[in-house]
């Protein structure tokens, strides 16, 4: 739902740079796919800063649990 958001801004200003013209493919593409490469960067970040350090500690919490 984002990412459709995004594109669709991005397309909004393709058409604004050249109105009268299609966009180059090539620019498009590269343009979507550097969106995409850093979408997934993000996506890898987040897995290992916030959610492998809520599991790590939920874990401890059980194991530390189990010990009581």
């Amino acid at each position: 739902m984002k990412d459709n958001r995004i594109k669709n801004n991005l397309e909004e200003k393709f058409k604004q740079l050249l109105p009268d013209e299609k966009a180059p493919a090539e620019l498009k593409a590269e343009v979507f796919g550097t969106l995409d490469t850093f979408t997934l960067l993000g996506d890898i970040v987040d897995l290992f800063t916030t959610k492998f350090t809520a599991t790590e500690a939920e874990f401890l919490n059980i194991h530390q649990d189990e010990k009581e």
